[in-house]
């Protein structure tokens, strides 16, 4: 059975709960980039200095709102996995441009 819960982003650590991992069990998210301007403000608290500053680099406002919100959208699915809040997931890209977390 695929569920899709709605994305109500926890505003701190304390408000987020883990989500206990299942060796038989592929989880699928799936959420929106609807541009509101809470939702948007949120994702970009979240985001780190590097994130924010990649965003800048489109041209388009529109590109760059759904950069922010895709990056925002990850950063909250990763952190009821990992019971943190948002923007304390540390991500560092690579050289090849490929996304790691880190500690």
């Amino acid at each position: 059975m695929l569920a899709f819960p709605p994305v109500d982003p926890p505003p701190t650590a304390a408000q987020v709960s883990a989500v206990v991992l299942d060796d038989r069990t592929i989880d699928v998210w799936s959420f929106a980039l609807i541009d509101e301007t809470s939702v948007l403000q949120r994702c970009q608290a979240w985001l780190s200095e590097s994130e924010l500053g990649r965003a800048q680099r489109f041209v388009h406002a529109a590109e760059r709102i759904d950069f922010i919100l895709a990056h925002g959208g990850l950063r909250w699915v990763l952190a009821h996995y990992l019971a943190l809040a948002p923007g304390a997931i540390e991500i560092h890209v690579g050289s090849h441009g490929k996304p790691m977390l880190l500690h």
